[in-house]
């Protein structure tokens, strides 16, 4: 339904829409990011009386050539605050990194499968395994491309070495 909404939304009020594109070239992949968003949506407030509170509704539209081959993914939001494009892409950009910390989380230190029922214990292992992957990223290993749990296993092996790096020198 959403898809069909924004379709006419960009044909019927394309005057009233604001679009922002980004280009990104990493290694071989070219990546195009395009985001639209429209506040003109009284005729869906209308349709729709417990959306009174929404306030726009965006897409994005990411683009990859990946060695020729081409692949498009459309996203489609509903929002509730005033719609600014770069706001919008910001807000869309910013969800995707969180989503990947938590990723992150729960591949290296498998996260969901803690059961903690203690909130405040859950809260500090939170804090501590996102403080252990600070310290995994910006830490120097002799390799350059070691996955985070290669670099556990190296300061496992290596501990004395890698407390320098991460307390300083002993004084």
């Amino acid at each position: 339904m959403m898809i069909l909404l924004f379709i006419l939304v960009m044909s019927t009020y394309w005057k009233n829409s604001k679009k922002m594109r980004s280009i990104i070239r990493l290694l071989k992949n070219l990546e195009v990011r395009e985001y639209w968003v429209s506040s003109d949506i009284k005729w869906l407030c209308q349709n729709h009386p417990k959306w009174h509170k929404l306030r726009g509704i965006g897409m994005t539209r990411n683009t990859i050539d990946k060695d020729g081959q081409l692949s498009q993914e459309n996203r489609y939001f509903i929002f509730s605050f005033k719609p600014d494009v770069l706001t919008f892409a910001n807000c869309v950009r910013d969800h995707w990194q969180i989503e990947s910390m938590h990723w992150l989380l729960d591949v290296v230190y498998h996260e969901d499968h803690h059961q903690t029922l203690d909130k405040r214990a859950a809260f500090n292992l939170n804090l501590i395994r996102k403080m252990c992957l600070y310290f995994l990223k910006v830490m120097v290993f002799p390799k350059k491309d070691l996955s985070y749990r290669r670099k556990q296993r190296y300061i496992s092996v290596h501990l004395e070495d890698y407390l320098v790096q991460l307390f300083g020198e002993r004084g």
